[in-house]
């Protein structure tokens, strides 16, 4: 039964801060867990939260901004369950920040906080709405107010989020999944498919792939495309909502298709980067970046990043799987991150998330784009200008000349004057279209916004060339927290709420540093 944790609100005779000098106490005060409290704790809304709970039948639920708040701790700090729950219990400063007042207060028990979990992310498979980023979006909202800071200028970055899997190979994938299935099959079904299991499942995977001889690899593969069929014939009426033969479908699928009602075993580049990469994460894909292999999710986020500001907030961050692109999953994005800081009007980004659809998107929201790098080759050539008018109109200019450009069937026409055109200095470099009339250039909107993104940034104030370049930074931070780019957790759940997470811890200790240079 649903109910608001308001305990730590209330005074106790008990409070074991009666039992610190008065020097302690305000050591005790001026922790970085005692501003966690004030500005984390006492800020989430713990109504969001209801919707998990009945709001009639069952014990009391444990306070919600105590659960939810140490979720933050355990990622700020990198600890484990166990490390959670020992600071919980023995810490002060922990104790602190989750608004504990007797030396004896517990909040919640392990299994509460792994319920807990576990009805945030049922929550979320149902809604499509992760309660841990509403409590980011709504503390960032509360911060970049209080704090007078302005968004509307912004950069954003990405990085590779690695899973927290073993890498198989193709044999050892294909034989850990069979493994896992039988694993959970009753003995019945193990007797009937006895023959099929038995070559493949007597050992670990590891084990089977040490005693495999490289010369039978394919034959190997082959036989375990047969094994995979037989099964998945004898299984899929029965077992279609077991999470173990859900695998088992996704890999036979991924690695085999029928083909004049045989097995055919599917070439390594007919893969697609989506195929299951392990059982213990199946919302894990595949991407190959500057020669590195990485398997998991990638991050998105987006901060502030005005000059004025004494301080940047990250105002939004994303999970996505790692085999879109950087344009795609930040075009998902747009709406999202104009509605919760409306005065956003310019975007710095790298070239990897320039896109039509982003320039169109951007267009509507009235924010400029700062691009840092050109993706692919620049044009050489002629340089040829578009301006647009209020009025819609394209004026289109050469170094010799300009002219107004008239509609076609699916683009615009600009056409020069072929006698200004005859003594051009700059003609055997022109690349413009040439006809008896004249030379012509055809373009459509989306190569005018283009080609604004390149004189965005040459026109932009020398001082704010380099704003980006601070975002890398803020990456570095929630990276920090993982070992080697691995996160210490899987799935695109627990991913994102490790980046909504380190987000608000992030923001806190920017906020945690200002203060303590500029005290209230």
């Amino acid at each position: 039964m649903y109910r608001r944790n308001t305990s730590h609100l209330q005074e106790n005779l008990f409070d074991y801060t009666t039992l610190m000098t008065p020097s302690m106490q305000k050591q005790l005060e001026d922790t970085e867990e005692h501003l966690i409290y004030s500005l984390i704790f006492c800020k989430i809304n713990e109504d969001d939260f209801q919707c998990l709970f009945s709001a009639t039948d069952g014990r009391p639920n444990s306070g919600i901004n105590a659960l939810v708040t140490a979720i933050i701790l355990k990622h700020r700090y990198g600890w484990s369950v166990a490390q959670m729950l020992h600071n919980i219990t023995f810490n002060l400063a922990t104790k602190i920040a989750l608004g504990l007042r007797r030396i004896d207060d517990v909040p919640f028990s392990r299994q509460t906080y792994f319920n807990f979990q576990t009805a945030l992310e049922a929550h979320a498979s149902a809604t499509g709405i992760n309660l841990l980023t509403q409590v980011f979006d709504t503390l960032t909202s509360d911060q970049l107010k209080e704090l007078k800071l302005k968004t509307d200028i912004q950069r954003t970055d990405s990085f590779q989020a690695l899973s927290n899997i073993r890498t198989y190979n193709r044999v050892g994938l294909l034989i850990e999944v069979l493994i896992r299935l039988h694993r959970v099959l009753s003995d019945e079904d193990k007797k009937r498919l006895e023959d099929v299991f038995a070559p493949f499942v007597k050992d670990t995977a590891g084990h089977f792939l040490h005693h495999l001889a490289e010369s039978t690899i394919d034959s190997t593969i082959v036989a375990l495309g047969a094994a995979y069929r037989t099964i998945q014939e004898a299984l899929v009426g029965t077992h279609a909502d077991v999470k173990e033969f859900q695998n088992f479908t996704r890999t036979y699928h991924d690695h085999f298709e029928i083909v004049d009602a045989r097995v055919r075993v599917r070439a390594n580049g007919e893969m697609a980067s989506d195929t299951l990469q392990s059982p213990d994460d199946p919302d894990a894909t595949y991407r190959k970046k500057n020669g590195q292999q990485f398997h998991g999710q990638v991050v998105n986020i987006v901060e502030t990043a005005n000059p004025d500001n004494p301080l940047q907030l990250i105002t939004d961050v994303a999970v996505a799987p790692n085999n879109r692109d950087d344009s795609a999953v930040f075009n998902e994005r747009i709406d999202e991150i104009k509605a919760k800081t409306p005065d956003w009007n310019q975007i710095h980004e790298d070239a990897a998330y320039p896109s039509k659809d982003n320039d169109r998107k951007l267009e509507l929201h009235g924010v400029k784009t700062i691009q840092t790098a050109i993706r692919g080759s620049v044009a050489s050539g002629v340089l040829i200008e578009i301006v647009q008018s209020e009025d819609e109109q394209y004026t289109v200019s050469c170094p010799r000349q300009c002219v107004t450009a008239a509609p076609a069937k699916k683009r615009w026409k600009a056409e020069f004057d072929p006698a200004v055109c005859a003594g051009c200095e700059h003609a055997e470099k022109c690349q413009l279209f040439e006809y008896v009339r004249g030379r012509v250039y055809y373009f459509t909107h989306e190569e005018y916004l283009k080609k604004q993104r390149v004189k965005n940034m040459q026109d932009i104030d020398p001082a704010h060339r380099t704003l980006r370049a601070n975002v890398e930074a803020t990456v570095a931070e929630l990276k920090q927290k993982t070992r080697n780019g691995k996160l210490r957790v899987r799935g695109s759940f627990k991913t994102m709420v490790f980046a909504a997470s380190m987000a608000i811890s992030i923001n806190f200790g920017r906020i945690y540093r200002y203060y303590e240079a500029n005290p209230i």
